[in-house]
């Protein structure tokens, strides 16, 4: 009897002991916080110099230790914009441009290329032609000479160009199924006036590369690459000498080139407010595309703009945007927001992907969240998180990094001594000043919707409305 009361007590000090050890180490675990201390913010560190030639602008050079050179050269005000009455023959021809050259027939001058392991692509946005070259040092005048005789003495026979067109015709063709391209077709018809150069149709530019002849595309490869608004920035471990022997090679192959485009006065303001369009398409997907007006890129609240949109919708996972729409409701597969400061016309942008039967519930939902962000705003953990997010991109570890980040910064007009304390006007944006920007360029009252895909009904969402509301509120 003695034994087992001795028992009974052991056992009975043994449960209590752990039970007061278990919750001592739960109520530890549930008060501990990890906090992670926001890093000391330092401006970038390039080496950047400016470099005369033969261009009317200086190039831009920034120093590496790394063996590989990579320069991008853009020609301002030479994008489809300026062939705006001929759309897509920029295309046709950037199309035919690595099909001979020079001495060289296409298939010649592709072996040069890869023979060395010389990266050279020619494309175009709206206002610009981007030439981008990345080679080993020790082939950078190679890479250059192909260069020069792709930029003035192009290949461009009638057959090359009809399988340029024809290449041109079937990617239009194919866009003519994709939700993302057709409702963003059918916006620049919606917030553009006729005749502005980014309003634009699939069937009427199919229709106008079918008729080009070669004397159009002889007449187009004439005024391109001209060199009076050339933004030019190098980047890698290479002597000066030859940097300046080689751009002032490259200016001789452009000064027969010419033309008279002159750059328009940005605008930001958009047609047909509170409009919400559908354009029905067979297909299992559906996409949704909202424009705000942008922000013109010279404005002082442009950083402040950037801001509100990397929070909205513009940094992955941790954005407004992607934790309502789809970590709480499930709406959507991906959803984003952009804003396009640099073109003529400057634009904010959301972009969705959804099944069809997520349309209407996703648009509704989009406005709310946009509603709340706008009546709200930003609170000053979310600021302080996003200025980290920022910081995160501040790294440029390889020299394309370098290139993309200074060519950018050129392009919006940044100094070349005002480079490295670019990041640096993220971290001096107030809280309001943020707040006070995203009403400007987030106006619920100024957007236009569309949305591309087969038109069903709403899904039924399983969260509650209470819920919905308090994630997006809080941000969480």
């Amino acid at each position: 009897m003695k034994s087992k009361l001795l028992r009974i007590l052991f056992l009975t000090l043994f449960g209590c002991a752990s039970f007061y050890l278990f919750r001592s180490w739960k109520v530890h675990k549930e008060k501990t916080v990890f906090e992670v201390e926001a890093p000391e913010f330092t401006d970038t560190a390039l080496d950047i110099n400016e470099l005369s030639t033969s261009f009317p602008n200086p190039v831009w050079f920034v120093k590496t230790d790394s063996p590989v050179i990579c320069f991008k050269m853009t020609f301002k005000n030479e994008g489809d914009r300026s062939f705006c009455s001929t759309p897509c023959l920029l295309d046709v021809v950037i199309g035919t441009l690595v099909n001979g050259a020079g001495d060289k027939d296409g298939i010649a001058l592709k072996k040069a290329l890869s023979e060395k392991s010389i990266d050279l692509a020619i494309s175009n946005d709206a206002d610009d032609i981007i030439v981008t070259v990345s080679c080993l040092e020790r082939y950078f005048e190679d890479a250059v000479g192909l260069l020069c005789d792709i930029m003035s003495k192009a290949h461009l026979k009638q057959e090359k160009l009809e399988i340029a067109k024809q290449a041109v015709i079937t990617s239009m063709q194919q866009s003519k199924f994709d939700t993302d391209r057709v409702a963003t077709e059918k916006l620049s018809n919606l917030i553009y006036p006729a005749g502005h150069p980014y309003r634009w149709t699939y069937d009427g530019s199919i229709k106008a590369v079918q008729k080009y002849t070669k004397a159009d595309a002889d007449k187009c490869y004439a005024s391109i690459f001209d060199s009076k608004n050339a933004l030019i920035v190098l980047v890698g471990n290479i002597d000066t000498t030859r940097i300046i022997d080689a751009f002032n090679k490259i200016y001789e192959s452009t000064t027969n080139k010419t033309n008279d485009f002159k750059d328009g006065q940005q605008q930001t303001e958009l047609l047909n407010y509170g409009t919400v369009a559908h354009v029905e398409l067979d297909n299992p997907q559906s996409s949704v595309v909202i424009a705000f007006p942008g922000i013109l890129k010279n404005s002082a609240e442009k950083f402040a703009a950037k801001m509100a949109n990397i929070a909205l919708g513009g940094c992955g996972f941790s954005s407004r945007l992607q934790k309502s729409l789809r970590d709480v409701d499930g709406l959507v597969y991906r959803i984003n927001s952009s804003i396009n400061d640099g073109d003529l016309q400057s634009v904010a942008c959301i972009s969705a992907k959804m099944r069809p039967e997520n349309v209407e519930k996703a648009i509704e939902l989009v406005k709310e969240v946009c509603q709340k962000f706008y009546d709200k705003g930003l609170t000053q953990e979310e600021l302080d998180a996003f200025k980290i997010y920022v910081y995160a991109n501040n790294d440029l570890p390889s020299n394309g990094d370098k290139l993309e980040f200074v060519s950018t910064c050129r392009s919006n007009s940044v100094l070349v001594n005002e480079v490295n304390g670019y990041y640096g006007h993220y971290y001096k944006l107030s809280l309001n000043e943020v707040n006070t920007t995203l009403k400007k360029v987030f106006d619920p009252a100024k957007v236009v919707v569309v949305s591309c895909g087969q038109l069903m009904k709403k899904s039924n969402v399983s969260r509650s409305a209470k819920r919905r509301s308090e994630s997006i509120e809080s941000g969480e």
